[in-house]
């Protein structure tokens, strides 16, 4: 140990390691840095700084020796007499003194028989002087793992080297990794560092102010089965004046257990892929590999989605395989293709699994998506290039691809030299629909005769972003040439088109040769007639009108807004515009001041009605589907008319053909319009829309007779309509198929759904609704005329739903609820009601029954209510809270398990729950 011998000049002395300090006369102060220990003084030493509080040392009386601990570790002893030696802390400076013996540290007495805390008198303590310099540390080097204390073979340990303080030079320390206890230098890799250089020897080297390095020691993988191995690394050799704290670590190495996988794409949620395009799907492992491992992605469609499903021929390809060798952690991406087709399809949906060698699924590794038809390239072009004033163009816009189920729509803007309502009846603005199965979409521009010399102007189409495709001609120019002949000074002339589309405008426009003179007007008569019905098919005149010319203008226009009514007419209509008696002084020009004829073009969905046909809208042989769309009219009709007469509607083998039809429910008749007569064979879907404009009370709804629908197996009624906030309309499908599925998705509130089957009571009778959330009215099955039901499957999918009742004149007598989503039936469930079986339903069901010999059994959700108005003599379990909803009820708990709430409906004063075992446990609910 260094022996340092003060001189009487000496006033301040920084120790850095231990040592034996020799004072001198005079005053002198010892300041001990952070991490000195063994240091001794003699009693010519006046002062000793240490690096911390009071209460950060331990002190205890050896002789005349003030010994001072840092935990058990002994720092220094500081020899003491009677005029004592000043001891200086963070906290302030105390005397150390000995008399008599007995030894004080700022007037507290210090131990001789342990080294214990002591703390200074508060009254002792000179605040103001404290430690006299920064205490310095050793500098020190420590090494920790930065992961675990073990690690799997196949994967790398990670640690931490570092330096309690920067230094100004560069610093080293060795760094060695030892294998021990079995393991080899063969199950070692090749150590890499971050934040320090690592020679071949072993040599660490930080640089100038470097205080932390990674060491990263890869552990190799051997398939062999070890225990007890270990690495231990160790650091030795410090720089010239440094030290080592935690100087080595030692890792357990382990022999890696099998990983699982996880199976994910690159394919984005709620994106759909496009034909054509690649899905990546990567399967990740765990861990390491532990043998060679094969596994397959196979693609199929996603049974658990309402989309329709894609099939093995959309994917190229649809099976794959990979292979992992042992030792492997890096995930394997294979790639899939989209097939491309030329079918419209639409959103399909599919699910990707992954399974093992044994071709079972893994668990959890399952990815889910969307694939979508490519793109359509849209070309527009006019039929004409030119045209005489009085003629029409029709500009069509055609796909590449057949249009899918929701259609094509294309926004058009009509710019040019011609002015819309004085030479062509077109509107700045519109759309062009391309139908879904079809490829093209149109719209016909009339171009107006306007008796007025004023040379050729052009007409161009632009389109704009259509809902689904590219624009790869979207502009076409036809030129309106001047076919007017000059009129005399007096000469009337009426002009106007000779069609106009529903929704269009329809401009009537008479011209005089000369402008009218100043503060005069120029007044016509006209008369509309023809089969089309004025405030009802048009508007914008009544029957009987004036042309009006204002003084210093030679024309007048009348303009009728022809209404799109969503009906196809039983008798093309018209409009005829008829000029009254000329003024005195004006004649009628030859042959141009005769009545005009214009036809309106229908361009309204198929209705069904007494002359009506449905069209097949959509025939692809390709895919061998038929999709039929129409309308039922009830609007204006008498009752009892035929929605389609005698006529039969064939679909193809395929499973997926379906007829859409609009219902437009009855505002004019008190009694309900019944449709009967039609027969269809092969048609399996048939997806119905109720849409009622009318708030009237005596607006009773529709009435279908389905009997003739053979071979249906979804009889569904979606996304209806009725205006108001009080009076409901009641749909009901008669004759409903028992072997069909019944669905009831998001339609009005104010909508009643009535299912009939015109059957006899059977056992073998079921009936599937599909509830798939949204406010859904009272859903009726079985009225009380024709009881054909006694089993009933509700099956929940894609959200909670909410049915006020079924019919109480229902007499089945089992109910199963299934899917994934919640089920609430408002109205007590009727009372011939024997078996309620809710296990197959993940939701929450809340229900309500009246039936004295009910069984149920809820679901596997965990907030499943069963309200009970009468107590039932069958066992209850499954649901988690059991309500007594009837005055006065007295429950057997005896029959019920697994509820943890009992519940008193709102109102009720009490209900008593008879025979709880001693082992429920039940919390009071007040539903």
């Amino acid at each position: 140990m260094a022996k340092i011998y003060l001189e009487t000049t000496d006033t301040t002395f920084t120790l850095s390691n231990a040592a034996t300090v020799y004072g001198a006369a005079g005053d002198q102060k010892v300041i001990v840095n952070e991490g000195v220990t063994g240091v001794t003084f003699d009693q010519l030493v006046e002062r000793v700084d240490l690096p911390g509080s009071f209460a950060s040392f331990k002190y205890q009386q050896a002789g005349n020796g003030l010994q001072v601990y840092s935990g058990t570790t002994l720092l220094a002893t500081i020899p003491l007499q009677a005029d004592g030696t000043q001891i200086v802390t963070s906290g302030g400076s105390v005397m150390a003194s000995l008399a008599a013996g007995v030894m004080t540290l700022g007037g507290s007495t210090v131990s001789d028989a342990a080294a214990g805390a002591v703390t200074p008198l508060a009254a002792a303590i000179t605040t103001a002087v404290t430690t006299g310099s920064t205490f310095v540390p050793v500098p020190t080097f420590s090494i920790s793992t930065a992961t675990s204390t073990s690690a799997f073979e196949g994967t790398s340990a990670t640690y931490t080297v570092l330096l309690n303080t920067p230094q100004a030079t560069a610093s080293t320390v060795k760094l060695v990794a030892t294998p021990s206890t079995g393991a080899v230098a063969a199950d070692l890799g090749t150590m890499t560092v971050t934040g320090a250089t690592l020679a071949a020897d072993g040599t660490l080297t930080f640089a100038p102010g470097a205080v932390a390095a990674t060491v990263t020691l890869p552990i190799g993988f051997d398939s062999l089965t070890e225990t007890g191995e270990s690495v231990t690394l160790a650091l030795s050799n410090p720089s010239t004046g440094m030290a080592l704290g935690a100087s080595s670590v030692t890792t357990t190495l382990t022999d890696p257990a099998p990983p699982t996988f996880k199976l994910t794409s690159n394919a984005v949620a709620g994106t759909p892929t496009q034909e054509g395009n690649t899905i990546n799907f990567t399967v990740t492992p765990s861990g390491v590999v532990v043998s060679p491992t094969t596994m397959t992605i196979n693609v199929v469609g996603n049974d658990s989605s309402p989309l329709t499903n894609a099939t093995a021929p959309d994917f190229n390809p649809s099976s794959t395989t990979v292979t992992f060798a042992a030792g492997e952690t890096a995930p394997k991406t294979v790639s899939i293709t989209v097939a491309t087709d030329t079918m419209s399809e639409g959103l399909e949906d599919y699910a990707a699994t992954l399974y093992d060698g044994s071709f079972l699924p893994i668990t959890g590794a399952v990815v889910t998506g969307t694939i979508n038809d490519p793109v359509p390239a849209l070309t527009l072009a006019a039929d004409k290039t030119a045209v005489d004033e009085g003629g029409s163009v029709v500009y069509t816009v055609t796909s590449t691809l057949a249009a899918p189920t929701v259609g094509i729509t294309v926004p058009y803007t009509l710019a040019g030299s011609a002015v819309a309502g004085t030479d062509h009846t077109g509107t700045a603005t519109g759309t062009i629909t391309i139908a879904a199965g079809s490829k093209t979409g149109s719209v016909t521009v009339n171009t107006i005769a306007d008796n007025a010399t004023d040379g050729t102007d052009t007409l161009i189409m632009t389109l704009g972003t259509p809902s689904n495709g590219t624009i790869t001609t979207g502009s076409a120019t036809t030129t309106i040439a001047d076919t007017s002949l000059s009129l005399g000074a007096a000469e009337i002339a009426l002009s106007g088109a000779a069609s106009v589309d529903e929704g269009g405008d329809l401009v009537y426009t008479v011209t005089r040769g000369s402008a009218v003179a100043t503060g005069s007007t120029l007044t016509i008569p006209y008369t509309l007639t023809g089969n089309a019905a004025n405030g009802t098919d048009y508007t914008g005149s009544a029957p009987t009108g004036n042309f009006v010319m204002a003084a210093g203008t030679s024309s007048a226009s009348v303009t009728l807004k022809v209404t799109a009514d969503s009906l196809t007419e039983a008798t093309a209509e018209n409009i005829i515009m008829t000029l009254g008696a000329l003024p005195t002084g004006t004649t009628a020009a030859a042959g141009r001041g005769a009545p005009i004829t214009t036809s309106i073009i229908d361009t309204s969905l198929t209705v069904v009605g007494d002359t009506g046909t449905l069209t097949l809208s959509a025939t692809d042989t390709a895919t061998n589907k038929t999709i039929v769309n129409g309308v039922l009219d009830t609007v204006a009709p008498a009752t009892n008319r035929t929605w389609h007469v005698s006529d039969t509607i064939s679909g193809t083998a395929a499973a997926s053909d379906a007829l859409n039809a609009l219902v437009l429910g009855n505002t004019a008749n008190i009694t309900v319009d019944s449709y009967a007569g039609l027969t269809t064979t092969l048609i399996e879907n048939f997806n119905f829309r109720y849409i009622d404009n009318n708030d009237s009370a005596t607006a009773t709804g529709a009435t279908i007779d389905a009997t003739t629908l053979n071979g249906a197996t979804k009889l569904a009624v979606k996304s209806s309509t009725v205006n108001g906030t009080t009076n409901s309309d009641t749909f009901t499908i008669n004759g409903a198929v028992a072997t069909a599925a019944l669905e009831v998705a998001d339609n009005s509130s104010l909508l009643n759904v009535k299912f009939d089957n015109a059957g006899t009571v059977s056992t073998a009778d079921s009936m599937k609704l599909i509830t798939s959330g949204g406010s859904t009215g009272i859903v009726t099955l079985d009225d009380a005329v024709n009881n054909g039901f006694v089993t009933v499957n509700v099956t929940t999918e894609t959200a909670a739903s909410t049915l006020k009742g079924l019919d109480a004149g229902s007499s089945l007598t089992t109910l199963n609820v299934s899917g994934n989503q919640g089920l609430t039936i408002i109205n007590p469930l009727p009372t011939t009601l024997t078996t309620l079986n809710a296990g197959a339903n993940s939701g929450a069901v809340n229900l309500t029954t009246a039936s004295s010999t009910l069984t149920a059994t809820g679901g596997t959700g965990t907030t499943d209510v069963l309200t009970l108005n009468t107590i039932p003599t069958g066992t209850i379990s499954g649901f988690e809270t059991v309500v007594a909803g009837a005055k006065d009820s007295a429950l057997s708990l005896a029959t019920v398990t697994g509820a943890t709430k009992l519940g008193v409906a709102t109102g009720l004063t009490s209900a008593a729950f008879t025979n709880a075992r001693g082992n429920d446990q039940y919390h009071r609910s007040v539903w």
